[in-house]
Formats: structure tokens, sequence, C-alpha cells
């Protein structure tokens, strides 16, 4: 095989072995990890109205998910945190979330392991009504 052939093959190889890394990496973090982190704020749970989204991302062009990035405020505290969006936004609806007031649940003693309560089934996984004031979010962003 010539030199070049011979280069091309490892760079394959290493490309490959880098996307199975990463693939493990993030199937760890959203499988493990995330489950883990939410059944901690389960048990020992504080809901706050104040989340505020400041930014949101598009991680996977072809799934169309989403991260939300938000604030917010406890005892005169800034925290941040971002959260992956499981569902389908209209088009172009998601700025609609910018700058508004959601609910958050924490961890009572760790502020820092919170969960942005966006969509019905984060409401339901806490075992809380999803609150009349927010079923514009059902209407007016989720694409179902």
């Amino acid at each position: 095989m010539k030199k070049v052939e011979l280069n091309f093959i490892k760079i394959c190889v290493l490309i490959v072995i880098f996307l199975s890394i990463w693939g493990a990496i993030v199937l760890y973090k959203n499988y493990i990890v995330k489950p883990k982190l939410k059944k901690s704020v389960l048990k020992n749970m504080i809901v706050l109205n104040g989340g505020i989204v400041t930014k949101i991302e598009g991680i996977n062009k072809v799934s169309g998910l989403l991260v939300f990035n938000y604030t917010y405020f406890l005892e005169e505290k800034k925290y941040e945190n971002k959260n992956n969006i499981g569902v389908e936004i209209k088009n172009y609806s998601a700025n609609l979330l910018l700058r508004r007031n959601l609910p958050i649940a924490y961890e009572k003693g760790n502020p820092n392991n919170s969960f942005l309560l966006f969509k019905p089934s984060d409401f339901e996984y806490f075992n809380i009504p999803f609150p009349d004031s927010l079923k514009w979010i059902i209407t007016d962003v989720i694409d179902k």
C-alpha cells in the first residue's frame, strides 16, 4: 500500500475511535448521570419560579435537539445551568422562551443540581401539576 493510503486509514481509525469515545461520554451523561441527579432533586426538591432562559443552542441539527441555558437567583446568589430539551420545537418559537420566568426544581442543599421545568412531562416527573400559566408553551412552542 502507498503511504498516503496508510495515513488515510490511520486518520479514519482515529476518527472512529474519537466518535466512539465521544458517544460513550454522551450516553453516560444522559442515561446514567442525569437520571441520578434528577432522582436526587426528586428526593429533596424545592421549586422556584424564576428561571430565566438566557440562551438556546442547537446541539444536533439532524434531530433538532435543543439545550436551554438558564439562570436563577437564590438568596442573592446567581446560579446557571443548562438542560437538554427532549421535544421538537415549532420553527422559530423557541425564542418565545427567552427571558421568560419558568419554574426550576432544585435539590435542597445543592442548588447547582437543578432542572428547568418546561414541558408537561417535566412537571409529571416531579409530581407537580402543569400550571395553567404555561399552557401557551404547549400551544405556541412545542411541536406535536
